[in-house]
């Protein structure tokens, strides 16, 4: 019986090293090199920083604040840190954990109980806690952590790309706003101006008071149009500088807009660079994440008995065969002390019930392991 018992461990921990649940498979998915009626050959430009190909060192500057002062990119860039620390505590639970604890008590005299003795007892002492990660619970969840971090850092990239097209936009805008407001003011000073002579033409009698109203209207509309203007740019002006991450106030401008060089658009892109897009990448690491989870959730439950379930009961019977065992479980915990002190009192020993115990759980994984090699499917453990 001690032979078996020094055995054991051994087995154990050569089985140790496999983890249950799905592997981690990159998707096959089939894309074509370029679309149809694509023009263009290779990924040059979506190389380059496109908001530089402008030559507006105003914009080139808004960005350059706004990649450090927004505010959704510092949260995304505190979400990165957070990330790795949830990875640094999944990696930590392979390991053993080391503590200590202690403890300091005064005891004083209580008539009550007639106690007439004082004094202090002081305890200290290290502790050790270590789960070996025998179904790869904890080696699935630094998977998901990972992974979980990189779909943060794409998460980042993305909000920049996101960020600098707003700011470029927002600047255009402004742009836009700004020559309309010019335009608006040159418009009614010229409508003032035809006016003055339309007046002074009524005033002499030449024109009909028809053509003064005319002149009157036309006037009236040119001047509404300029607070328009001034509220659309302080608007514009208000929200891009809420994209800066800086306070609302006036924002400089560069070339005028009709004077922007406006860079050559290709008529098409290679579809390669889907695969560069950071929702798409962020996307794919939370699949990874979720297929890990399910390799935890797994590793929390006894393996090889359900694993082995599907082997021995057709899938229409499944359902019934996991509730059957779940039965047999729970009926275990309330039978299995008694079972092991009935072993006690017969050999005098818990060495018969544990090494008991310990042989019917590798038992049950070899089986799992044959039965899964016998019917050439793939293993659902990962060595």
């Amino acid at each position: 019986m001690k032979k078996i018992l020094i055995y054991i461990p051994f087995i154990l921990a050569g089985v140790s090293g496999c983890m249950v649940g799905p592997r981690l498979e990159k998707p096959d998915i089939d894309t074509p090199e370029a679309y149809r009626f694509d023009s263009i050959e290779g990924d040059s430009l979506a190389n380059l920083a496109w908001w530089e190909l402008f030559g507006d060192e105003i914009l080139d500057t808004l960005i350059s604040i706004a990649l450090l002062n927004n505010r959704n990119v510092q949260i995304a860039s505190l979400r990165i840190l957070e990330a790795e620390a949830v990875v640094g505590f999944n990696r930590a639970d392979i390991y053993p954990n080391f503590g200590y604890k202690g403890s300091a008590l005064r005891q004083v005299p209580d008539p009550t109980f007639q106690s007439t003795g004082a004094g202090n007892l002081f305890s200290f002492g290290p502790n050790v806690f270590w789960e070996l990660d025998f179904w790869g619970k904890y080696r699935h969840a630094t998977q998901a952590a990972r992974a979980e971090l990189m779909a943060s850092h794409y998460g980042q990239q993305s909000i920049m790309i996101s960020l600098i097209s707003g700011v470029a936009g927002s600047y255009f805008l402004l742009l836009d706003y700004n020559a309309r407001l010019e335009i608006s003011h040159r418009t009614w000073g010229t409508r003032k101006d035809a006016l003055n002579i339309i007046q002074a033409r009524y005033d002499k009698g030449i024109i009909p008071e028809i053509d003064l109203n005319q002149a009157q209207i036309q006037e009236a509309i040119a001047a509404a149009a300029v607070p328009l203007f001034q509220r659309l740019v302080a608007q514009t002006e208000h929200a891009l500088s809420v994209l800066i991450g800086v306070n609302p106030g006036a924002v400089d401008r560069g070339s005028p807009f009709d004077l922007i060089d406006s860079p050559d658009i290709p008529a098409g892109i290679p579809s390669g660079l889907l695969a560069r897009r950071p929702d798409i990448l962020a996307a794919e690491q939370q699949f990874y994440a979720q297929t890990s989870r399910i390799g935890v959730a797994q590793a929390m439950v006894p393996p090889p008995i359900f694993a082995l379930t599907p082997e021995v009961i057709s899938p229409e019977r499944l359902g019934l065969g996991f509730g059957i065992i779940s039965t047999c479980l729970n009926l275990g915990i309330v039978v299995g002390p008694a079972a092991a002190g009935l072993l006690k009192d017969v050999t005098g020993s818990y060495q018969a019930s544990y090494a008991l115990m310990s042989g019917f759980a590798l038992m049950i994984t070899l089986l799992m392991i044959i039965s899964r090699r016998r019917h050439n499917q793939t293993p659902p453990t990962m060595c």
